[in-house]
């Protein structure tokens, strides 16, 4: 779906005043990047693949295989390159990573490095980089395989000589066609009392959430009318799942990525990628609101939030211009960044550009429109 892609996750100058701050790093301020980024855009835009691609991209940077994105290669006869710029705080180093893939695996790989200076802005630096040598390089026809060789799906040959990456990191994505499931979210009693919280909101006719008695990792929801559901390993019974709304269930889900924010939200210098998929579809606009607005507040001081929706009340939320993503589709995934377009302020005039769709994100109604006729 995608075809000389480019998304910047920077943006061109700080704001006077933002809802979002520390978008960018302590010791060089001019290195600025988006620390939220809602993407909206119509049914089968590629939203929900950018986020596949991006996960594998992690897990990728950590030395796990990337054969997904090998797998989904659009022509076979070519290899596909992903290149990603991206910083290491702790290094204070700026480092872009070229990847080049084929239906086999990855065939090629480069990796630059160079340091941060405060004096120089990002632009400069980035220009400074593009002429430096590699610090790392590897090719399939000249060097022996790395990883997962019966499957051919190559692990990160830098990542596996421990250069790509130099702080504790994370990445957690939860997709709009993941079975609802409460997974490990109960790590201690902290977290079931946001998951009662959670809920209660969600549902008025929930009373209260509580470890089980009788079995270990399970707890109970309980409701107003004595009703009791237990969750088990993270696991509702088929049974329980009718006693439950869609968007409470889907909740259940928030829930478990609100707890993973905030608890590490409390450690310095975490760097963590949290990307929610659509999985609020099913709640009040209100809600929707509410429970972003606090991941954007809990989160750590280095970390991002990816947030697809169909929400456009969304937009109401006075966040910069830069925090918005829009997708479309023609033949390939498009995107369309409101700050590049020249919309530096997020007022009730981007709500507007949207919904006079000047960025090319409202579905074209034509064919149902027709059905009138």
């Amino acid at each position: 779906m995608f075809k000389e892609a480019a998304i910047d996750f920077t943006y061109p100058r700080r704001l006077a005043s933002s809802l979002i701050e520390g978008e960018y790093m302590a010791e060089f301020p001019q290195v600025r990047f988006k620390r939220v980024c809602i993407i909206m855009g119509p049914n089968a835009s590629g939203k929900t693949s950018l986020g596949r691609i991006m996960c594998s991209i992690n897990n990728y940077l950590q030395g796990k295989p990337i054969a997904q994105v090998c797998e989904n290669i659009f022509d076979k006869s070519k290899p596909a390159t992903i290149e990603l710029l991206y910083v290491l705080p702790e290094l204070k180093e700026l480092r872009r990573l070229r990847i080049e893939v084929d239906a086999k695996g990855v065939k090629r790989e480069t990796l630059w490095g160079m340091a941060l200076h405060k004096s120089d802005s990002l632009e400069k630096m980035v220009m400074a980089l593009d002429k430096s040598e590699p610090v790392f390089h590897w090719d399939r026809e000249e060097q022996p395989a790395i990883g997962d060789t019966d499957n051919v799906k190559l692990f990160s040959p830098a990542a596996a000589k421990g250069v790509v990456l130099d702080h504790a990191s994370g990445w957690h994505y939860i997709f709009s066609e993941m079975d609802v499931s409460s997974g490990d979210l109960v790590h201690d009693q902290q977290d079931l009392v946001l998951l009662e919280k959670v809920l209660c909101a969600f549902d008025g006719s929930i009373d209260s959430v509580s470890p089980s008695q009788d079995k270990d990792n399970a707890y109970v929801i309980a409701f107003n009318n004595d009703d009791r559901v237990i969750v088990e390993d993270g696991q509702l019974r088929s049974s329980d799942r009718q006693r439950l709304s869609r968007g409470t269930l889907e909740s259940i889900e928030v829930a478990k990525l609100l707890a993973t924010i905030i608890r590490q939200g409390d450690i310095p210098n975490v760097s963590s990628t949290f990307f929610l998929d659509e999985k609020m579809a099913y709640s009040h606009t209100e809600m929707e609101a509410a429970i972003l607005n606090v991941m954007i507040e809990k989160m750590g001081r280095y970390s991002q939030l990816f947030y697809t929706t169909h929400n456009h009340d969304i937009l109401s939320m006075a966040l910069p211009s830069h925090s918005y993503l829009f997708m479309y589709k023609d033949d390939f995934v498009r995107f369309a960044q409101p700050e590049k377009m020249k919309y530096s302020k997020n007022d009730r005039k981007l709500l507007g550009y949207v919904r006079n769709d000047i960025f090319g994100t409202v579905p074209d109604t034509s064919l149902i429109d027709a059905l009138l006729d």
